[in-house]
């Protein structure tokens, strides 16, 4: 009985010894799960506050390295969507600078001024201007010249050929009586039909040196042609500028409800404060509209019987409704807005102001000249299209708190104007120095190619892109010419346009002014600019 009781205390032991390893395992793991959690958690909320990068390429874009070294010292990389070629061009390679993309592919290897320092737009045009012209008239008389010297030695060609074959016809002809020694009757058919037979190969022979020589003409004729400048290149192509976001929550909020809103920014020669229609509480960052008629996105404007309602929009936006604009395309796209910056760490802007906007495709091009006279509903569908068939990216017109993001990035990037001035908020508030505005003065190139110049108290739309004096980062325009329409809604009635016209003085009424006008306004001095968003 003892020796059982003995037992017995000793298997008690060692249930309680395999009980507390249990505990201390479980209680292990549940702190590992805890911190893995936490860090998810972390990283989530990271990810809805910051852009972050996604390292490896998926189909749809590439990541392409920047001439411009980061913080670890290497290159910067860039995301390039799938249908559209990273310049590599001198000064638009560099992230801080203004990293360009140009649509479709581009053999750079054309380019005849690739690697050499344009100098464009300024008082060397004038003088340069005829010894282009003469160096423009040579070249088409050289190749006008070799065009005839080539269909001269094509026709040669073809009749040397036509009669070596002739000539080989009589020779076999001629052989042939002899070995078979036919009468005259017989040898009179028989010629006839050979020479019948012969003819029509010596049309198909004839057809077939056309085609062999025409082809070889338009492969020499290609060899002839001059290489393509950076100035056509940018004339024909669609264009956009790359703008890093580092911190995404300066554009958007989102309220109590969960909806999205863009921030919208007030200037001044000091620095910029968020827009009165629009609060933030400092304690759990929920967003709140405290003016719903002020300027705000994404919204739509529902007043009377003239802009954003059913019966509007039917006839002016493919027959769609009030809350499809709304909800299908406005908050949609805002949506899809900032979850690429989110992906990608940025957005792509139109490099130049939205051109063609009277023809069926719109383009985003240098020393376009169709760039106003549309109502907002037409100019709000062009960019859109310009997209065209890639689906890899989405066109928009541009929000109101992504154009205030663009001239944060010129602020932080240190961009430069023609002058060598540094951009701050003095120049961000007061333009005169860097845009079409009516107290400005430059050179440009004018819609005939030559160089006009742009005077003092004068007020002339120029092309879009005819001036450095307008670029700043690469991105051309966006302050003065034509006021540019955005999403941004304003009261019941209006949408907002930014960045003054080319009739207003850049002290008054700069880069960052906002004017809002009902969208059915046309005018010359409104026009619009696009961005460009990976999806």
């Amino acid at each position: 009985m003892q020796m059982n009781k003995g037992k017995n205390k000793k298997r008690k032991v060692f249930e309680f010894n395999l009980s507390l390893t249990l505990g201390i395992i479980g209680a292990i793991a549940f702190i590992i799960l805890a911190i893995v959690t936490v860090k998810m958690i972390a990283t989530q909320i990271n990810s809805n506050s910051e852009s972050t990068l996604v390292g490896d390429d998926t189909e749809g874009y590439s990541w392409v390295e920047s001439t411009e070294i980061g913080e670890d010292g290497s290159p910067i990389k860039v995301p390039v969507p799938d249908g559209y070629t990273a310049s590599q061009i001198p000064g638009e390679t560099t992230v801080s600078g203004g990293f360009v993309i140009y649509e479709g592919d581009v053999d750079w290897t054309k380019i005849e001024d690739l690697n050499t320092q344009v100098t464009t737009y300024s008082e060397e045009e004038d003088s340069n201007s005829v010894e282009k012209t003469e160096k423009v008239n040579s070249e088409e008389n050289r190749i006008e010249s070799n065009t005839s010297n080539i269909e001269n030695k094509i026709a040669e060609k073809i009749i040397n050929e036509v009669q070596e074959t002739e000539d080989t016809n009589i020779k076999l002809s001629e052989n042939k009586t002899e070995e078979r020694g036919l009468d005259g009757e017989e040898q009179n058919i028989l010629d006839e039909e050979k020479k019948q037979s012969e003819e029509e190969k010596l049309e198909e022979q004839k057809e077939t040196n056309n085609t062999i020589q025409n082809e070889e003409k338009m492969e020499t004729l290609a060899e002839e042609e001059t290489p393509t400048t950076i100035f056509e290149l940018q004339s024909n192509v669609n264009q956009y500028v790359w703008v890093p976001v580092k911190d995404v929550s300066r554009i958007y909020g989102i309220d109590s409800n969960g909806k999205l809103w863009g921030k919208s920014y007030l200037y001044s020669s000091s620095g910029r404060s968020h827009n009165t229609s629009w609060s933030e509480n400092s304690t759990n960052g929920v967003m709140s509209i405290t003016n719903k008629e002020g300027s705000r996105e994404p919204d739509i404007i529902p007043y009377n019987t003239n802009y954003d309602i059913d019966s509007k929009l039917q006839s002016r936006l493919d027959g769609i409704e009030q809350y499809q604009l709304l909800a299908q395309q406005m908050e949609e796209n805002f949506y899809k807005t900032i979850e690429s910056i989110k992906k990608y760490g940025g957005f792509y802007i139109g490099r130049y102001e939205t051109g063609n906007l009277g023809e069926e495709k719109a383009v985003v091009q240098k020393m376009n000249e169709d760039i106003g006279n549309q109502d907002w509903y037409t100019m709000y569908e062009k960019c859109k299209g310009l997209a065209g068939t890639n689906e890899n990216v989405i066109t928009l017109m541009i929000w109101g708190s992504l154009w205030d993001e663009t001239l944060q990035w010129l602020v932080d990037s240190g961009a430069t104007i023609s002058t060598g001035e540094t951009i701050d908020y003095t120049l961000i508030n007061n333009s005169t120095n860097w845009g079409n505005h009516s107290n400005a003065e430059f050179y440009y190139v004018n819609g005939s190619g030559g160089t006009s110049t742009k005077n003092t108290s004068s007020s002339t739309r120029i092309p879009t892109g005819s001036t450095n004096y307008t670029k700043v980062n690469n991105i051309y325009d966006i302050a003065g010419n034509v006021f540019e329409y955005t999403l941004e809604a304003n009261l019941l009635t209006c949408r907002n346009a930014r960045g003054g016209g080319y009739y207003s003085g850049g002290n008054q009424w700069g880069s960052a002014f906002r004017m809002n006008t009902n969208p059915n306004h046309t005018n010359n001095n409104f026009g619009c600019r696009s961005i460009l968003l990976i999806k």
